[in-house]
Order: C-alpha cells, then sequence, then structure tokens
C-alpha cells in the first residue's frame, strides 16, 4: 500500500467534495453521500500518516485500510487533539 503525499490527498479530498456537490446538484444524494463518506476516510488517513499511528503501519502490512483500523485512527487522534470524549 503506498501512502499519498499530503498534497496529493489535500487534491483528492478537494476532488471528492468537488463530486459530492455535483452529485448533489443532480438531485443524487446516494452517490454525493459515497463521495463525502470516502472524503472522510482520507481525512482519517492523512491525521493517522501526520500523527504516526501504529495503524498506518498495520494498514500498510495489509495493504489495505478496514473500518475497525479507521475507527481506531479516529479515537487515537482524538486522544492527541484534545478532542476526547
Amino acid at each position: 500500500m503506498k501512502s499519498l503525499v499530503e498534497s496529493e490527498r489535500a487534491k483528492l479530498i478537494e476532488g471528492l467534495f468537488s463530486e459530492a456537490s455535483a452529485y448533489i446538484e443532480k438531485g443524487d444524494a446516494v452517490q454525493s453521500s459515497e463521495k463525502l463518506y470516502k472524503a472522510a476516510e482520507e481525512c482519517i488517513k492523512a491525521l493517522a500518516e501526520h500523527f504516526n499511528l501504529e495503524e498506518v503501519k498495520i494498514a500498510e502490512d495489509k495493504g489495505r485500510w478496514t473500518v475497525t483500523l479507521l475507527e481506531k485512527a479516529v479515537e487515537q487522534t482524538r486522544g492527541k487533539t484534545g478532542h476526547g470524549r
């Protein structure tokens, strides 16, 4: 699994938001929500890489991110940013 450079990931996220907006304008809420979900996933991955979380290494070893790894990364990130429960 190859890690995206920050600028590449930012462009990807911006593109996903743009696509989501276009789908909303067309009245396709399902496709829009799928693009927004993917954008949120990419944001989580970017934060996990920024904070050098263990979940990044696990995802690299597995060759993919799982929902469980994303959830763990969210919890770890919340702790590091002071936005815990």
